[in-house]
């Protein structure tokens, strides 16, 4: 019997770590609303294991974020009273330029959760909302950001979701006691009435 051949060793690649880089943000309002805003900073690749950051602007709608990792990422900003805008950028930036983010007025959003073959609204009904996130790579779903993912339906099976910009495609399911799970899905865009 002849001695079994040892593979020669794969090289995977090469993994490059680069400096942190940083950018200002200008978050302005015309809406309901005011600043503060809360600003998000969001992954828009798949293949980071960064986390998301949450920070707040000052009073002026002022913000330094620094620390980051060279790619894409999507920059959301939020305030009560306003809907949400974002923007994608990609570091290292050409500008030193601050990114500047206006917020919109809000778009209410109200979800009624309804018996299939009654219409009849079902209360306590858990709503789940995700968005679907359009990076210029890929499509991907995650939770609705800048707002819980999870709602609960009121007496009259209603949910109603604050703060949207008017331009998001939502994904919802809902579940409640007496129904098969994920009996019912539905997509639209998050322009309220």
């Amino acid at each position: 019997r002849a001695p079994a051949e040892v593979p020669a060793e794969k090289a995977l690649g090469t993994v490059r770590l680069g400096p942190p880089h940083g950018f200002d943000v200008r978050v302005t309002t015309g809406c309901a609303g005011g600043l503060p805003a809360t600003l998000w900073l969001v992954p828009a690749t798949i293949t980071t294991s960064a986390p998301w950051t949450v920070t707040e602007t000052d009073a002026s709608g002022a913000s330094s974020l620094e620390g980051i990792p060279a790619g894409r990422w999507m920059v959301v900003a939020a305030a009560p009273g306003c809907g949400r805008v974002r923007e994608l950028v990609r570091l290292p930036r050409e500008s030193a330029e601050p990114v500047t983010l206006e917020l919109p007025d809000a778009h209410p959003l109200t979800i009624r959760v309804q018996d299939a073959e009654d219409q009849s609204p079902i209360a306590g009904a858990t709503l789940r909302v995700a968005e679907q996130l359009r990076f210029p790579d890929y499509v991907s779903r995650g939770p609705l950001v800048s707002a819980p993912s999870d709602r609960v339906t009121d007496a009259e099976g209603v949910v109603r979701i604050e703060g949207l910009g008017g331009t998001e495609t939502l994904y919802l399911s809902a579940e409640a006691e007496g129904y098969p799970k994920g009996s019912e899905h539905s997509r639209g865009r998050g322009r309220g009435p």
